[in-house]
């Protein structure tokens, strides 16, 4: 799942600027074989629970790397209670 690819790359990075949160994003996407940007709405929601709303980077940096990772790991939870 590029969710899961995104939050382990996320994870190992001690770099959390705009530009190396972007280049997480696009290698997850790459990795799963999707389109670059394909990836953002479903990471929206799983951060903020809304469809639109800032910028993605912008709000992953102010959100901050550890917030993130908890909001993430809270969605991939959720996810696997209902499989």
């Amino acid at each position: 799942m590029v969710l899961i690819s995104f939050s382990n790359s996320l994870k190992v990075t001690d770099d959390f600027s705009i530009d190396s949160i972007v280049n997480l994003i696009h290698n997850a996407e790459q990795s799963a074989g999707l389109d670059e940007g394909k990836l953002n709405q479903g990471l929206r929601i799983a951060l903020t629970g809304m469809r639109s709303g800032a910028g993605l980077h912008e709000t992953i940096e102010l959100l901050g790397k550890e917030r993130t990772e908890q909001r993430i790991e809270k969605v991939l939870e959720a996810i696997d209670k209902i499989k």
